[in-house]
């Protein structure tokens, strides 16, 4: 069950949920809020990030990943990002990022503005 699948009515447009302790989050937990313009999920415990979690996300702007533990992001999950003008990852475990992390197109590339990595442990960009 979604939990946030009753908020697609309300044409929810930012969701904060900076600070809630969060560890996991299922796949398509979002898929139901189509008209989300921000999503702030910093400052949790989130190690993981798989493909789906931003599975319908199209109109998203702005994600605050910033001060999780996040150690690995999986290929192309940020995909169905493409109104995409900041991405915030500052301040976790990253320490590589794979290019098929990021959708190598023109759509995706001429909406990102901001990619925030700084405070990461990189070691290789790949």
């Amino acid at each position: 069950m979604n939990s946030f699948a009753t908020l697609h009515q309300a044409k929810l447009e930012t969701l904060n949920l900076k600070g809630n302790s969060i560890s996991s989050i299922d796949k398509e937990t979002f898929k139901n809020l189509p008209d989300l313009l921000v999503l702030d999920i910093s400052e949790n415990n989130l190690t993981f990030l798989n493909k789906e979690i931003f599975s319908g996300l199209h109109e998203c702007e702005e994600i605050f990943l910033q001060k999780n533990a996040i150690i690995e992001i999986c290929p192309m999950t940020f995909v169905d990002l493409v109104s995409l003008k900041e991405l915030d990852l500052t301040g976790n475990k990253l320490n590589e990022l794979e290019k098929k992390i990021f959708p190598i197109t023109t759509q995706f590339l001429s909406s990102t503005v901001h990619l925030k990595l700084h405070n990461n442990s990189f070691r290789c960009l790949n």
